[in-house]
């Protein structure tokens, strides 16, 4: 008798397609990415989707060789319960529709289940979790039992600056907060010495903080997103992605990243991103101890430091980070709880010289 849930059996229907997916291409493209402790194996069934997304991931990802689809994760579970490939944490599977000629799996859900960010919470429970994001087309589900990521993509032409910016967001959020290394909404700046994270609302100052101090020399882990780890070892921020998102009117203040910028004209949010990489490899840094927290605050009119709140910063470091059904929660604001027993918290005030800001930093 088969004793699977919903959302077990339709992973299975999707895993299914995805491996017809597999099969139907000449070369599936290979990456190994590395967070902290974490290895996540990308396979991606065509180089074309590989190209789109890859660009943002390069720093963190060592590239495996081309070759036919290895069947690594046919079987039934007991087949598919040992690690993936060469020691690997977890394993993510990217497809394209079109190109593969494989339909999407039917979906067993209204749109008024969705989570804003695409997250289905009748969908999701411990162990599987599963997103949607209608504009773009893609489909995400992860199975932490088996450690294994799906990401079907209706087209990958077809996905806007803010997904190639960005790509596996809330599969990494869903990876990362279950081994510890949970995702925070911050950016994060720095030196070889050690990085701050600077946290807070969207709107608060973390991007264009962290373009001015890139733009001074600084290294750079990230705009919005970045992922931590606490003990035995001093506490460390790891970059997730090497891009950073500004608005439209605003880009021009940075003019040493010019050369980076791509802009979309369809676009209602009317953003641009900067794709860092190669450009600043020098200074697109992967991993860096965590120094201080800092919480950006534009509206003061004063410029410096003073003395930061702790829950103020758990607040900005967790907003948007955790998914609703995230099993992981409890342990996600541990981590953050003894990361304020480490670090200082301080309240940055811009003022309004943004020019000042990269000396406060470094």
């Amino acid at each position: 008798m088969n004793h699977s849930s919903p959302q077990e059996l339709y992973f299975q229907q999707l895993l299914e397609r995805t491996q017809h997916a597999m099969r139907r291409s000449s070369h599936v493209h290979s990456y190994m990415l590395r967070v902290g402790k974490v290895r996540i194996r990308l396979t991606f069934a065509d180089g074309n989707t590989a190209a789109a997304l890859m660009p943002a991931l390069r720093h963190i990802a060592m590239p495996k060789e081309t070759g036919s689809w290895k069947k690594s994760w046919e079987g039934d579970d007991e087949h598919l319960n040992p690690t993936p490939d060469e020691g690997a944490e977890y394993e993510f599977l990217i497809w394209d529709a079109l190109i593969s000629g494989v339909s999407l799996t039917p979906a067993p859900y209204e749109m008024k289940v969705m989570h804003y960010q695409g997250e289905i919470l009748a969908m999701s429970n411990e162990r599987i979790c599963m997103s949607y994001a209608v504009g773009a087309g893609v489909l995400q589900m992860l199975d932490h039992r088996r450690k294994l990521g799906i990401i079907a993509i209706s087209d990958h032409t077809l996905l806007d600056l803010t997904v190639l910016a960005a790509p596996f967001r809330l599969l990494f959020v869903w990876v990362l907060n279950a081994v510890a290394h949970p995702v925070v909404h911050a950016a994060a700046v720095g030196d070889a010495h050690g990085a701050v994270l600077l946290t807070g609302q969207s709107g608060s100052g973390k991007s264009s903080t962290a373009l001015e101090c890139l733009s001074a020399g600084l290294d750079f882990l990230g705009d919005d997103l970045c992922a931590i780890s606490v003990g035995p070892r001093p506490p460390q921020v790891h970059s997730l992605y090497g891009t950073a998102k500004c608005h439209l009117h605003d880009c021009n203040r940075y003019p040493a990243l010019s050369e980076t910028l791509m802009t979309e004209t369809h676009s209602n949010e009317r953003k641009g991103v900067f794709q860092l990489l190669p450009k600043f490899q020098n200074q697109v840094a992967v991993q860096r101890e965590i120094r201080a927290v800092l919480i950006p605050n534009h509206r003061s009119g004063k410029f410096g430091l003073t003395p930061g709140s702790a829950g103020m910063a758990i607040h900005g470091l967790a907003s948007e980070a955790t998914g609703k059904k995230d099993p992981s929660r409890r342990q996600v604001f541990q981590v953050l709880s003894a990361l304020m027993k480490q670090v200082p918290v301080w309240t940055f005030h811009l003022g309004s010289d943004r020019a000042r800001i990269p000396e406060v930093i470094d």
